[in-house]
């Protein structure tokens, strides 16, 4: 009692005037413990942010990691993934020279770490799509090739959803002045279409397919296709009336169990190009290749960003304090 400086009671104090003392000197311990406990959190918060910033930068492979994403910002500006064959190149070196230099940390091993590749993922690069059109080509062709290319992963449900946004007509002037097509292309002009391509996705060793349980082993994953979105959006209905209203909005697809059973067995073969490694893997980097030596595959992904959390707030102060017992205790006291 006395710690809490309820050292002058008598023996003539009331229950009422015990509790009074008592709860005004817990409201003085909560008031010059509050400022204490924030500060605390604070430095934890700052010790924590520091600490996870500095991780990327004092791994041995921090200096290959740097060269790479230099690489990709002077050979992939804007929305673009793709590269000429000298751009190409230079990254697929980087990606190389990454890997070797890459701590065993950075070399995910399935099952035991499937949750690093949980979340969504930006694609930066790949060499499985066609390189940009030449710059003297007349129309706008840069949204051929699809743009804002996103992989969603969730382990949990071992689901992969490559969503890609495509707009696959010409786009100019010119062409919308011609006579016929002119209106419908016009109504086409800003106007994009996004598919999501959804897969399941399994490991071995996870218990998913035949064999026994491992912890880890391969940095292999295996995925299959099983159902395709398609949303239209953007659409000019006034250029082309009668031409937009043909066109549905939104439309899916799902792949038959035959055509799903048969592309599985045919997906899992190195030559079916459903079989990924990745080789390399850290906080917001991922690298994976493609199984099928006829055709090597890279990928370089970035995590999306996550979105803003909602500012935070002060627990201490918002917390609720006992009444006030300066008072008369008989008007905060209960009645019983």
């Amino acid at each position: 009692l006395k710690s809490l400086g309820i050292h002058r009671l008598t023996h003539q104090s009331t229950p009422q005037s015990f509790a009074r003392a008592s709860l005004t000197a817990r409201n003085g311990a909560l008031k010059r413990l509050a400022p204490k406990m924030t500060l605390r959190r604070l430095l934890a918060c700052l010790c924590g942010g520091a600490a996870a910033l500095s991780a990327t930068t004092t791994r041995s492979s921090a200096s290959a990691r740097t060269n790479l994403m230099q690489i990709l910002a002077q050979e992939m500006p804007g929305q673009r993934f793709t590269a000429g064959r000298d751009g190409a190149k230079r990254i697929e070196e980087a990606v190389a020279a990454l890997e070797a230099a890459a701590t065993e940390e950075e070399r995910p091993s399935f099952p035991r770490d499937l949750m690093v590749l949980d979340g969504e993922w930006d694609l930066k690069f790949t060499n499985n799509a066609p390189p940009p059109p030449p710059d003297w080509v007349p129309v706008d062709a840069s949204n051929l090739a699809g743009r804002d290319v996103v992989q969603r992963i969730d382990v949990l449900r071992r689901r992969v959803v490559n969503c890609v946004s495509i707009a696959p007509w010409p786009a100019g002037d010119v062409l919308e002045n011609l006579p016929l097509v002119g209106g419908p292309l016009a109504a086409l002009s800003r106007a994009s279409v996004r598919l999501e391509l959804d897969h399941s996705f399994s490991v071995d060793g996870d218990g998913s397919s035949a064999g026994a349980r491992r912890a880890a082993g391969t940095n292999r994953v295996a995925i299959s296709f099983e159902k395709l979105d398609r949303t239209l959006s953007g659409l000019d209905y006034d250029a082309a009336p009668i031409f937009s209203t043909l066109l549905p909005e939104q439309s899916s697809y799902d792949v038959p169990e035959p055509i799903r059973a048969v592309n599985e067995a045919v997906e899992r073969t190195a030559l079916g190009g459903g079989l990924f490694d990745t080789t390399f893997c850290d906080e917001t980097l991922r690298i994976s290749r493609g199984s099928n030596p006829l055709r090597p595959e890279v990928r370089v992904f970035t995590r999306a960003a996550a979105p803003a959390p909602p500012p935070a707030v002060d627990e201490d102060r918002y917390a609720p304090m006992p009444p006030d017992m300066e008072g008369d205790p008989d008007d905060d006291m209960p009645s019983d």
